[in-house]
């Protein structure tokens, strides 16, 4: 979470369970202001117009470094090596508040077995490269290689955390 300035909080489509599990573990109210995309949020940030965004970290570390935006808190279960003087979400009090981006593969449902096995084994590869680290570090994040049956159960143990969390707050499908 990023801040430069005081209620209304910018909010894009991912970052929107953020923003709510914020509103229900804090117990306060949040002004959800939507934008279709972090770039015009951080504008409004930076000019004073939206008091704080949760965006991705390596889109922000520069902004924080630069002095731009303060950072607030990371939502990793650790602070980030990348900026160790900000605190986690549950240092900062927020029981339960662990969250995080992620990127991955998916392959229609029917794709065979040894295709799937073959993009893996390569994707695995490539992210033991030496470079590949290191430029997801200088970023914030950490490269993890895990076995797709992992990747399907952290997707399905997400997407119902996620699901807990609107239903809580109340929020319909649309």
């Amino acid at each position: 979470m990023a801040t430069a300035g005081g209620t209304a909080v910018a909010l894009t489509a991912w970052n929107n369970r953020l923003a709510e599990l914020f509103r229900l573990r804090a117990d306060i109210e949040i002004v959800n202001v939507p934008y279709k995309g972090a770039a015009n949020a951080l504008i409004d940030v930076l000019a004073g117009r939206i008091d704080a965004m949760f965006d991705a970290l390596p889109v922000e570390v520069a902004q924080v470094k630069a002095g731009g935006v303060t950072g607030l808190a990371v939502t990793s279960d650790k602070r980030s090596q990348v900026l160790p003087e900000v605190p986690t979400m549950i240092e900062s009090g927020f029981k339960d508040f662990e969250a995080y981006n992620y990127f991955g593969l998916l392959a229609p449902p029917a794709t065979p077995l040894a295709i799937v096995k073959k993009l893996h084994d390569a994707v695995v590869k490539a992210m033991a490269s030496p470079e590949i680290i290191a430029e997801f570090e200088k970023q914030g994040m950490s490269p993890v290689g895990s076995q797709p049956e992992e990747f399907a159960k952290m997707l399905a143990d997400d997407l119902d955390r996620w699901t807990q969390v609107m239903k809580q707050a109340g929020i319909e499908p649309q």
